[in-house]
């Protein structure tokens, strides 16, 4: 369910920030391609995890993504992972290559 390399960046970012669509997804994580997050967007959605709503904005359609309350149970899970890796790389005493928001 969460799989892959963004996803959990992905839930990271809507469970602590709120709901963003498309675009501002693409440049919150530059390194991701059109096609992954798609792909990664429409997995999370088919296992329940987030959900997507359109509102038009200004005339312009957008779609919005959102985490279901499934989603939102992972958010303690994702946060002590987040928390353990910090702890282990005070620990270790190295400098990350990336953080949450760079990959």
């Amino acid at each position: 369910m969460i799989s892959g390399k963004w996803k959990i960046v992905i839930l990271y970012h809507l469970g602590h920030e709120g709901a963003y669509h498309f675009n501002e997804l693409m440049r919150l994580l530059p390194k991701i391609t059109h096609r992954i997050l798609t792909k990664q967007l429409r997995e999370l959605e088919e296992d329940g995890v987030i959900y997507r709503y359109n509102e038009t904005i200004n005339h312009r359609k957008y779609t919005f993504y959102v985490l279901t309350s499934i989603g939102e149970s992972l958010i303690p899970i994702i946060d002590a992972m987040y928390d353990w890796g910090e702890q282990r790389i005070d620990a270790l005493k190295l400098t990350p290559k990336y953080n949450i928001s760079d990959d």
